[in-house]
């Protein structure tokens, strides 16, 4: 794959991940992994963003401290089913630009059409 940055988003049916109990769990789940696979990543919780029907979407950023992708990664449930949305970059630059993008998607986001 040749793109600067990806975004994409992924539906968790609750009963395959009988291990996350909750948004919170899947987040410690992802934290963990992250810190695991990229030493000395630098995560945190930024502002939340909000789909166009409402559903407030935690976020985080996993930013490396060397060599790896620059990410954000928002969280949420709609009835049974977690929903993940991410945007990954190569780099900074290709981060900030996606950026944009990836919360355009979000806040067009909705449930139901």
């Amino acid at each position: 794959m040749d793109a600067e940055a990806v975004m994409y988003a992924k539906a968790s049916y609750k009963p395959r991940v009988p291990e996350s109990k909750s948004v919170e769990a899947m987040i410690e789940s992802d934290k963990k992994d992250f810190r695991e696979q990229s030493p000395g990543v630098v995560i945190s919780e930024v502002n939340a963003l909000v789909t166009s029907d409402g559903q407030v979407l935690r976020s985080l950023t996993f930013i490396p401290s060397e060599q790896g992708n620059w990410e954000r990664v928002s969280y949420g449930e709609e009835g049974d089913f977690y929903l993940i949305f991410t945007v990954s970059a190569r780099n900074k630059a290709a981060y900030e630009k996606a950026l944009p993008a990836y919360e355009a998607l979000i806040h067009a986001y909705r449930e139901k059409l």
